[in-house]
């Protein structure tokens, strides 16, 4: 089963008997925290979570297969996001 953003703030105000309104301002201050610190190039780790981190990948030659012709693929910047060992542990039971 897939859980969505609106089943774990369902569950954090159940469990912290708060409003699903605060519980949401709660979790969209905790994402926004760390998407502002991975703009700025800073790694997030959130012990026994995951560690968030920007891999950035330069710029490359490569051929088109379908025509043969030489292009540039640009550099680009993408968010990795890495199990610690202990979540690990505990999803592989």
């Amino acid at each position: 089963m897939t859980k969505f953003k609106t089943d774990i703030i369902a569950e954090y105000a159940q469990l912290e008997r708060i409003t699903k309104v605060e519980a949401e301002k709660r979790i969209n201050t905790i994402f926004e925290l760390v998407t502002l610190n991975l703009e700025n190039g800073e790694d997030v780790k959130i012990a026994n979570f995951f560690n968030f981190f920007i891999r950035e990948r330069e710029s490359k030659d490569a051929i088109n297969p379908q025509t043969g012709e030489y292009m540039v693929i640009e550099a680009t910047r993408t968010c990795v996001a890495k199990m610690t060992k202990p979540l690990k542990a505990r999803v592989q039971g």
